[in-house]
């Protein structure tokens, strides 16, 4: 009998394209202006990470998609704003926006996970491994533009995430649909 492995799970924000290519554009500045060792985030592999679930079997897996199959949202309306560090490790872009969804993800998975401490909506860019000069690398950050590109998503996933080497492999496990914004037929977008 084969021993079943934990997945390394989380809830994420299916990310609007134009906010992926803007993120894309700010990747772009931030390797003409600056050298540090370390990795950016591959395109297919941006994203805003709504709840972290950790290492889970496959049955709390399986629950957390029926708890999540009930959340009941409108499609946020996203925007991207400004561009900053964890420091010393996390380049990130922030966006505004999923809040309430976040909440809601919350509140449904709160018999499963404890509710998130804080969140702060953004998109990993890069990782830093090492920075010859600290410095330089927060100025480059600090005088990044970001175009306050706006979109509304419309689903949600929860996703595997597979370590690798080579970097991180992101799988959706089960997509889920957001709905109209409320007071709007879905006519209207």
């Amino acid at each position: 009998m084969t021993e079943k492995k934990d997945k390394r799970c989380f809830v994420a924000l299916d990310l609007p394209e134009a906010l992926r290519a803007e993120a894309q554009c700010v990747q772009d500045q931030l390797r003409e202006q600056s050298t540090f060792q370390g990795r950016f985030t591959a395109p297919e592999n941006l994203h805003l990470t709504l709840k972290f679930l950790g290492e889970i079997h496959d049955d709390a897996m399986e629950d957390a998609a029926a708890a999540l199959r009930n959340v009941q949202h409108e499609r946020p309306t996203l925007r991207l704003t400004t561009a900053g560090m964890f420091a010393p490790r996390i380049v990130w872009v922030a966006v505004a926006g999923a809040d309430e969804l976040q909440r809601a993800i919350d509140k449904a998975l709160e018999n499963q996970f404890p509710p998130e401490a804080r969140f702060m909506g953004h998109l990993t860019i890069a990782r830093v491994k090492s920075a010859p000069d600290p410095r330089a690398l927060k100025c480059a950050v600090e005088t990044l533009k970001v175009e306050p590109v706006e979109a509304a998503s419309l689903s949600f996933s929860l996703m595997e995430s597979r370590l690798r080497s080579e970097g991180p492999k992101y799988t959706a496990i089960e997509q889920f649909p957001l709905g109209p914004p409320t007071g709007r037929s879905p006519a209207d977008g």
